[in-house]
């Protein structure tokens, strides 16, 4: 029979794991501090979809569209071409987080307390990128930032648009009545409004892909990190999951996919098999990164360059039995606490 689980960080992906570890029939001690809601649109995998309804969520609250397998991109060309994908669904982030807290509420058997705890195990690590129980981090040391607005519109087209340039690269994608539109690249960034990423993308080679969006009054953006990070951990006692273990660049892949599916490993009480998938999953997050940046047109501009060598070596020391390139532990005000 398994025993209690102590959780700390109250995101998705924390709330994913409290829920399945109840349904389970563990007792939950889930830690967590006040966070506003993450109102953004993201893609999710029909997988993810799967995982989302095995927690009980009740799909009539949450704001999805989907699936989608048509992509624009301009990443190894200027002119954006139509390429097909693997299909995905588009959320709003906010409306999942939403129908998850419901199903915790609902729970008897999760109790919630508002301080995270140190030392206390078994313990799942859901405290996202700035991980409070990782001995270290690995990250580049010239963080790229997502700088992000949300905002509600109903009539552009909301399949997935990416676009690359020397100094990073935008993205946008829509979900219900709702879209997103980002700047990734080095940071720091200014571009703290929406109108100041349409402005930047018109100067930047990537108008095309915000002429039919217009503005909205007063939109802001907000900033999170969005390079390739990972926590080591202790060997014994903590399991990190989503972020805390692997943050992904979504430049490769769905982070809040691998953060569901971790949830379900970990509250299952499957810490080897998840710790090995981890160790998979960052060696196959790495070399996707490499080979979409070498297909690039802009790959050998300095910002790309600099980012592509510390990936390539950081994967060199993995393959090896290294640790990290190089590995740290600092405060990262830009990124959210809790996963």
């Amino acid at each position: 029979m398994l025993g209690a689980l102590t959780i700390a960080g109250g995101g998705t992906v924390g709330v994913a794991c409290a829920i399945e570890a109840a349904r389970l029939g563990r007792h939950v001690v889930l830690y967590r501090r006040p966070r506003p809601p993450l109102h953004v649109v993201e893609a999710l995998p029909p997988s993810s979809i799967g995982l989302l309804d095995a927690l009980g969520v009740d799909w009539s609250t949450i704001l999805l569209q989907g699936p989608f397998t048509e992509r624009w991109v301009a990443w190894e060309d200027e002119a954006p071409r139509l390429v097909q994908g693997a299909p995905a669904y588009h959320i709003v982030r906010s409306t999942v987080d939403a129908a998850l807290e419901r199903g915790l509420v609902a729970s008897a058997h999760v109790t919630v307390v508002g301080h995270a705890p140190i030392g206390v195990a078994p313990c799942v690590d859901a405290t996202g990128r700035r991980s409070a129980y990782a001995v270290s981090r690995s990250r580049p040391r010239e963080r790229w930032i997502a700088r992000t607005c949300t905002w509600a519109h109903t009539t552009s087209d909301p399949r997935f648009f990416i676009a690359g340039t020397d100094a990073g690269y935008f993205y946008r994608l829509g979900g219900l009545g709702t879209m997103t539109l980002a700047f990734v690249g080095p940071g720091p960034l200014g571009l703290r409004s929406l109108d100041a990423i349409l402005r930047h993308a018109e100067a930047n080679g990537a108008g095309w892909l915000v002429r039919d969006l217009g503005s909205a009054p007063n939109a802001p953006t907000t900033a999170r990190v969005a390079s390739v990070q990972w926590g080591l951990h202790p060997a014994f006692g903590t399991i990190a999951i989503g972020d805390a273990a692997l943050g992904k660049d979504a430049l490769s892949s769905s982070g809040l996919a691998s953060g569901l599916s971790d949830a379900m490993y970990a509250a299952s009480g499957d810490w080897d098999s998840l710790r090995r998938r981890q160790l998979s999953e960052l060696a196959n997050h790495l070399r996707s990164l490499v080979t979409h940046i070498d297909r690039a047109r802009f790959s050998q501009a300095q910002a790309w360059a600099r980012y592509r060598e510390w990936i390539a070596n950081s994967a060199a020391d993995l393959e090896s039995g290294g640790q990290a390139q190089p590995g740290v532990v600092d405060s990262d005000t830009s990124s959210r606490a809790d996963e």
